[in-house]
């Protein structure tokens, strides 16, 4: 995103949460009869610990979802647990990785949610696995 200046495009870039959460608040998406009842808990990836700076507004947009309950790990927002597995990391074979992966699946299976959300595909598949 910072080098497309130099490539010619200027462009505004968002995360897909705040993409979404302009849509639900323009009303061009309509979660009016949306709904799941389901206890979630939100990961927080490297997001809120990116340069950009950007904190996800991905609990505002679960929350837009009738019968939603939104619980908290103990590591949240920029406290978070970062799973460090981004790009090819993901396919690498480390124990100290494993176990950090292992250690947060932990903390978000004690919040009795049914559900884990996350913004980042590969938070995604390491919890999945973990």
């Amino acid at each position: 995103m910072n080098e497309y200046p130099q490539l010619g495009g200027n462009y505004e870039v968002v995360h897909h949460s705040q993409f979404l959460e302009w849509l639900i608040d323009t009303g061009k998406l309509d979660m009016s009869e949306a709904r799941l009842d389901e206890r979630i808990v939100y990961h927080d990836s490297l997001l809120p610990r990116s340069p950009q700076r950007r904190v996800p507004v991905a609990r505002k947009v679960i929350g837009s979802l009738a019968g939603v309950e939104i619980v908290e790990a103990e590591r949240n927002g920029t406290k978070g647990h970062v799973l460090r597995r981004g790009g090819a990391r993901m396919w690498m074979e480390e124990s100290i990785a494993s176990r950090s992966t292992f250690e947060r699946s932990q903390e978000l299976i004690a919040t009795g949610a049914g559900r884990v959300a996350t913004a980042c595909p590969f938070c995604y598949i390491m919890i999945a696995m973990g």
